[in-house]
């Protein structure tokens, strides 16, 4: 037969007292006990409170018949550049700079550039971004919960990614909005990328066609060079989860700025799409290394 060892070392052993240690007098071993407890009551509190919040998040979502509501983009607070035209704003990342700029054609047509501070060669490194109304077959589809007026109509010219007969990639910025991108590339070519930024109409005003199928694009330039590629990779990511609507961008629209990428358009004599680079310039081709 085992012989269970004596009450006091087994108490010991539970409550991790070391041997010969002397036991706490009545008023210790009370003080102790109520320690024990707040610290119970405090954990319990805590996973209570969770369990609410979870429920308050959770709940709406999960009643039928309701549509959830659009997530903004929070972002830190910081400079911005921003295009009220195309109803956008971007957090202009550290170690960059930009400014909204006239691109040099005839149109004079007005797009965002980001470019680092202090670099030697700034047309090796660019992220433009502008907008324009996407080939609704290449269309990521509309933010959640979003609905900004207007005919789905997919006659009249429209902007087309160069994708080069291969499928889009397509992905979800962290607020849930939808954008695509160009998964064929030159070799020395970064990324070119369009996020769902619809146009909201106003009540009291025609709504322009194409509308719903604006987009934000984001052009992220290209160069020989593996780490500069890299760098203007990650830079673009930042923007695409970062840049935020504003003015038309938003529910109610402004009646003060109309994008002029939404001028009335006619449908073209054959597929009625129009593969332009009004926002995509392309820097001048690397010195060769010596």
């Amino acid at each position: 037969m085992t012989l269970e060892p004596p009450l006091e070392d087994r108490l010991r052993a539970a409550l991790r007292r070391p041997e010969g240690s002397p036991w706490p007098d009545e008023r210790g071993a009370f003080d102790r006990f109520l320690r024990r407890r707040r610290r119970t009551v405090a954990v319990g509190a805590a996973l209570a409170l969770v369990a609410v919040l979870a429920g308050a998040v959770l709940l709406p979502a999960l009643l039928p018949g309701r549509r959830p509501a659009p997530v903004r983009p929070v972002v830190p607070a910081g400079p911005v550049v921003r295009d009220p035209a195309r109803g956008f704003e971007v957090p202009i990342p550290a170690g960059w700079k930009g400014e909204n700029v006239a691109f040099p054609s005839p149109a004079q047509e007005r797009i965002v550039v980001l470019v680092p501070e202090g670099d030697a060669s700034p047309d090796t490194k660019t992220i433009v971004l502008s907008t324009q109304v996407l080939d609704p077959q290449q269309h990521p589809g509309l933010p959640p919960g979003e609905d900004p007026g207007g005919v789905a109509d997919r006659t009249g010219s429209f902007f087309a990614l160069d994708d080069r007969a291969s499928p889009l990639g397509r992905g979800r910025r962290p607020d849930g909005r939808p954008y695509v991108w160009r998964t064929r590339r030159l070799p020395d070519e970064v990324g070119e990328y369009a996020i769902a930024w619809p146009y909201y109409c106003r009540a009291d005003q025609p709504c322009p066609p194409g509308n719903r199928w604006r987009v934000l694009t984001v052009y992220a330039g290209r160069s020989d060079d593996p780490a500069v590629r890299r760098e203007l990779r990650e830079v673009a990511q930042r923007v695409i989860d970062t840049v935020r609507p504003i003015t038309n961008a938003l529910p109610g629209g402004d009646p003060a700025y109309l994008d002029p990428a939404l001028s009335p358009q006619q449908p073209t004599p054959t597929t009625g799409i129009v593969q332009t680079t009004i926002a995509r310039p392309i820097p001048p081709e690397p010195a060769p290394r010596p």
